[in-house]
Protein backbone atom coordinates (compact mmCIF):
# COMPACT_ATOMS: atom_id res chain seq x y z
CA UNK A 1 0.00 0.00 0.00
CA UNK A 2 1.17 3.15 -0.89
CA UNK A 3 1.78 5.58 2.46
CA UNK A 4 2.42 9.42 2.42
CA UNK A 5 4.29 10.96 1.21
CA UNK A 6 4.46 8.56 -1.68
CA UNK A 7 7.38 6.09 -2.23
CA UNK A 8 8.53 5.79 -5.73
CA UNK A 9 8.34 2.42 -8.11
CA UNK A 10 8.96 1.53 -11.42
CA UNK A 11 8.01 -0.32 -14.36
CA UNK A 12 9.08 -3.90 -14.27
CA UNK A 13 10.37 -4.08 -18.17
CA UNK A 14 10.10 -0.60 -19.94
CA UNK A 15 13.66 1.09 -19.42
CA UNK A 16 14.06 4.52 -20.89
CA UNK A 17 15.47 4.33 -24.65
CA UNK A 18 16.55 7.50 -26.56
CA UNK A 19 15.84 5.76 -29.93
CA UNK A 20 12.27 4.81 -29.49
CA UNK A 21 9.85 7.37 -31.37
CA UNK A 22 7.72 7.32 -27.84
CA UNK A 23 10.89 8.19 -25.60
CA UNK A 24 12.41 11.25 -27.30
CA UNK A 25 11.10 14.52 -27.29
CA UNK A 26 12.39 15.49 -30.85
CA UNK A 27 11.48 12.04 -32.08
CA UNK A 28 8.16 12.43 -30.73
CA UNK A 29 7.44 15.89 -31.95
CA UNK A 30 8.20 15.00 -35.55
CA UNK A 31 6.27 11.51 -35.49
CA UNK A 32 3.20 14.14 -34.58
CA UNK A 33 3.83 16.24 -36.89
CA UNK A 34 4.18 13.99 -39.75
CA UNK A 35 0.85 12.37 -38.78
CA UNK A 36 -0.65 15.97 -38.86
CA UNK A 37 1.07 16.16 -42.50
CA UNK A 38 -0.48 12.77 -43.90
CA UNK A 39 -4.09 14.35 -42.74
CA UNK A 40 -3.74 17.49 -43.79
CA UNK A 41 -3.05 15.98 -47.05
CA UNK A 42 -5.75 13.58 -47.11
CA UNK A 43 -8.03 16.54 -46.43
CA UNK A 44 -7.11 18.37 -49.50
CA UNK A 45 -7.13 15.69 -51.68
CA UNK A 46 -10.64 14.46 -50.74
CA UNK A 47 -11.44 18.43 -51.34
CA UNK A 48 -9.77 18.41 -54.60
CA UNK A 49 -10.90 15.36 -55.76
CA UNK A 50 -14.54 15.25 -53.92
CA UNK A 51 -14.89 18.85 -56.49
CA UNK A 52 -13.90 16.97 -59.30
CA UNK A 53 -16.94 14.33 -58.78
CA UNK A 54 -19.54 16.77 -58.35
CA UNK A 55 -18.00 18.48 -61.30
CA UNK A 56 -18.57 15.26 -63.44
CA UNK A 57 -21.92 16.30 -64.77
CA UNK A 58 -24.28 12.95 -65.70
CA UNK A 59 -20.91 10.69 -65.85
CA UNK A 60 -22.08 9.46 -62.74
CA UNK A 61 -25.31 9.36 -61.07
CA UNK A 62 -26.02 11.31 -57.67
CA UNK A 63 -25.45 8.04 -55.68
CA UNK A 64 -22.25 6.89 -57.38
CA UNK A 65 -21.23 10.65 -56.25
CA UNK A 66 -22.30 10.16 -52.97
CA UNK A 67 -20.73 6.69 -52.72
CA UNK A 68 -16.94 7.90 -54.15
CA UNK A 69 -17.24 11.15 -51.63
CA UNK A 70 -18.03 8.41 -48.80
CA UNK A 71 -15.00 6.56 -50.08
CA UNK A 72 -12.46 9.49 -50.20
CA UNK A 73 -14.00 10.32 -46.59
CA UNK A 74 -13.23 7.33 -45.28
CA UNK A 75 -9.53 7.57 -46.41
CA UNK A 76 -9.22 10.42 -44.44
CA UNK A 77 -10.46 9.77 -41.73
CA UNK A 78 -7.52 6.57 -41.91
CA UNK A 79 -4.90 8.76 -42.78
CA UNK A 80 -2.64 10.40 -39.64
CA UNK A 81 -4.07 8.04 -37.04
CA UNK A 82 -1.56 7.57 -34.38
CA UNK A 83 -0.02 4.01 -33.52
CA UNK A 84 -1.25 3.36 -29.89
CA UNK A 85 1.79 1.85 -29.22
CA UNK A 86 3.11 4.88 -29.46
CA UNK A 87 0.89 6.14 -27.69
CA UNK A 88 0.73 4.03 -25.21
CA UNK A 89 5.11 4.10 -24.63
CA UNK A 90 4.26 8.26 -24.82
CA UNK A 91 2.30 8.22 -21.77
CA UNK A 92 5.09 5.72 -19.41
CA UNK A 93 7.90 7.75 -20.45
CA UNK A 94 5.72 10.98 -19.57
CA UNK A 95 4.34 9.80 -16.48
CA UNK A 96 8.23 8.86 -15.63
CA UNK A 97 9.05 12.36 -16.02
CA UNK A 98 6.48 14.16 -14.39
CA UNK A 99 7.25 11.47 -11.20
CA UNK A 100 10.61 12.02 -11.50
CA UNK A 101 10.15 16.24 -10.92
CA UNK A 102 7.48 15.48 -8.59
CA UNK A 103 10.03 13.67 -6.14
CA UNK A 104 12.72 16.38 -6.64
CA UNK A 105 10.05 19.01 -4.91
CA UNK A 106 9.31 19.41 -1.15
CA UNK A 107 6.24 20.97 -1.79
CA UNK A 108 4.54 17.12 -1.08
CA UNK A 109 5.61 17.46 2.40
CA UNK A 110 3.80 20.40 3.17
CA UNK A 111 0.54 20.35 5.23
CA UNK A 112 -2.02 21.60 2.39
CA UNK A 113 -0.77 18.82 0.19
CA UNK A 114 -1.10 16.09 2.93
CA UNK A 115 -4.76 17.32 3.86
CA UNK A 116 -5.14 17.08 0.01
CA UNK A 117 -3.74 13.31 -0.10
CA UNK A 118 -6.05 12.51 2.80
CA UNK A 119 -8.80 14.06 1.15
CA UNK A 120 -8.05 11.49 -2.08
CA UNK A 121 -7.47 8.85 0.34
CA UNK A 122 -10.29 8.89 1.98
CA UNK A 123 -12.48 9.15 -1.36
CA UNK A 124 -10.50 6.03 -2.29
CA UNK A 125 -8.29 7.76 -4.62
CA UNK A 126 -5.21 8.57 -2.97
CA UNK A 127 -2.73 5.93 -4.70
CA UNK A 128 -2.05 8.05 -7.35
CA UNK A 129 0.80 10.92 -7.04
CA UNK A 130 0.72 12.25 -10.21
CA UNK A 131 -3.41 13.10 -10.09
CA UNK A 132 -2.99 14.70 -6.65
CA UNK A 133 0.37 16.79 -7.22
CA UNK A 134 -1.79 18.11 -11.04
CA UNK A 135 -4.86 19.15 -9.41
CA UNK A 136 -2.85 21.16 -6.21
CA UNK A 137 -1.68 23.87 -9.58
CA UNK A 138 -5.60 24.13 -10.24
CA UNK A 139 -6.50 23.97 -5.93
CA UNK A 140 -3.46 27.18 -5.69
CA UNK A 141 -5.02 29.32 -8.51
CA UNK A 142 -8.98 28.80 -6.82
CA UNK A 143 -6.94 29.24 -2.78
CA UNK A 144 -5.85 32.71 -4.52
CA UNK A 145 -8.47 33.93 -6.26
CA UNK A 146 -10.78 33.11 -2.72
CA UNK A 147 -7.94 35.87 -0.88
CA UNK A 148 -9.78 38.72 -2.19
CA UNK A 149 -12.95 40.77 -2.94
CA UNK A 150 -15.43 38.11 -5.00
CA UNK A 151 -16.38 41.43 -6.50
CA UNK A 152 -13.02 42.88 -7.92
CA UNK A 153 -11.48 41.91 -11.10
CA UNK A 154 -9.09 39.30 -11.01
CA UNK A 155 -5.66 40.23 -11.39
CA UNK A 156 -4.56 38.25 -13.74
CA UNK A 157 -6.81 36.12 -15.70
CA UNK A 158 -8.85 36.85 -18.91
CA UNK A 159 -10.85 34.85 -20.76
CA UNK A 160 -14.21 34.16 -23.10
CA UNK A 161 -17.99 35.20 -21.33
CA UNK A 162 -20.66 33.44 -22.46
CA UNK A 163 -22.98 35.94 -24.91
CA UNK A 164 -20.04 37.93 -25.03
CA UNK A 165 -17.06 37.64 -27.85
CA UNK A 166 -13.37 38.15 -27.00
CA UNK A 167 -11.76 37.95 -23.67
CA UNK A 168 -12.73 39.89 -21.19
CA UNK A 169 -11.58 40.27 -17.17
CA UNK A 170 -13.45 37.94 -14.47
CA UNK A 171 -14.48 39.16 -11.28
CA UNK A 172 -12.65 37.08 -8.70
CA UNK A 173 -15.92 35.04 -8.11
CA UNK A 174 -16.58 34.00 -12.13
CA UNK A 175 -12.39 33.39 -11.41
CA UNK A 176 -13.78 30.65 -8.92
CA UNK A 177 -16.65 29.19 -10.82
CA UNK A 178 -14.15 28.70 -13.63
CA UNK A 179 -11.09 27.22 -11.51
CA UNK A 180 -14.13 24.54 -9.61
CA UNK A 181 -13.88 23.26 -13.10
CA UNK A 182 -9.83 23.17 -13.70
CA UNK A 183 -9.68 21.55 -10.38
CA UNK A 184 -12.53 18.61 -11.56
CA UNK A 185 -10.72 18.37 -15.07
CA UNK A 186 -7.28 17.92 -13.20
CA UNK A 187 -8.34 14.88 -11.21
CA UNK A 188 -10.58 13.17 -14.32
CA UNK A 189 -7.31 14.25 -16.84
CA UNK A 190 -7.22 10.83 -18.39
CA UNK A 191 -3.26 11.47 -19.24
CA UNK A 192 -2.72 11.22 -14.94
CA UNK A 193 -3.47 7.67 -15.15
CA UNK A 194 -1.29 4.78 -17.15
CA UNK A 195 -2.68 2.96 -19.99
CA UNK A 196 -5.82 0.93 -18.70
CA UNK A 197 -6.31 2.47 -15.50
CA UNK A 198 -9.61 3.95 -15.50
CA UNK A 199 -9.99 7.51 -14.88
CA UNK A 200 -11.76 8.78 -11.36
CA UNK A 201 -15.52 9.40 -12.41
CA UNK A 202 -16.84 12.67 -12.50
CA UNK A 203 -18.96 12.54 -9.65
CA UNK A 204 -16.24 11.11 -7.59
CA UNK A 205 -14.42 14.03 -8.74
CA UNK A 206 -17.05 16.84 -7.95
CA UNK A 207 -17.00 15.09 -4.32
CA UNK A 208 -13.38 15.38 -3.99
CA UNK A 209 -12.75 19.02 -5.45
CA UNK A 210 -15.39 19.95 -3.28
CA UNK A 211 -13.90 19.10 -0.05
CA UNK A 212 -10.62 20.80 -0.97
CA UNK A 213 -12.13 24.12 -1.79
CA UNK A 214 -14.06 23.86 1.55
CA UNK A 215 -11.68 22.21 3.88
CA UNK A 216 -8.19 23.08 3.32
CA UNK A 217 -7.46 26.86 4.22
CA UNK A 218 -6.16 29.45 1.89
CA UNK A 219 -3.35 30.58 3.96
CA UNK A 220 -0.32 27.98 2.87
CA UNK A 221 -0.69 28.98 -1.00
CA UNK A 222 1.52 31.52 -2.20
CA UNK A 223 0.27 31.49 -5.91
CA UNK A 224 3.99 29.59 -6.52
CA UNK A 225 4.32 26.89 -4.13
CA UNK A 226 2.93 24.06 -6.26
CA UNK A 227 4.79 24.42 -9.26
CA UNK A 228 4.08 20.56 -10.83
CA UNK A 229 6.22 20.38 -13.78
CA UNK A 230 9.35 22.75 -12.53
CA UNK A 231 11.64 19.99 -12.38
CA UNK A 232 10.53 17.26 -14.69
CA UNK A 233 13.82 15.84 -16.36
CA UNK A 234 14.54 16.23 -20.25
CA UNK A 235 15.70 13.58 -22.56
CA UNK A 236 19.72 15.34 -21.87
CA UNK A 237 18.87 14.32 -18.12
CA UNK A 238 18.39 11.05 -18.81
CA UNK A 239 20.38 7.65 -19.11
CA UNK A 240 19.73 4.72 -21.76
CA UNK A 241 18.52 1.74 -19.69
CA UNK A 242 17.17 3.48 -16.41
CA UNK A 243 14.73 2.17 -15.02
CA UNK A 244 11.06 4.21 -14.84
CA UNK A 245 8.89 5.71 -12.65
CA UNK A 246 5.54 4.40 -12.69
CA UNK A 247 4.29 5.24 -9.15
Amino acid sequence: MITFPFRPGYHPDIVFDPGNIAHSDAKYRAYREEKQKEREDAEDRYDRKTHEIWSMGDEMTTDEKHEAARKLWQEVEESGKLDPEIEEQRRIIMRHKRLAGFYAQDYRYLPEFEQAYRIFEEEGAGDNPIQIADTMVALEMHKEASKHDPEELHQHFRGPIEGKKGNHPYTNQQFLDRSFHWIVNSITYEYNFLPGETPTSRAQAERIAKRLVEEIPPEGFTGQTFLFGLMDPKDEDMVPGQSLLVE
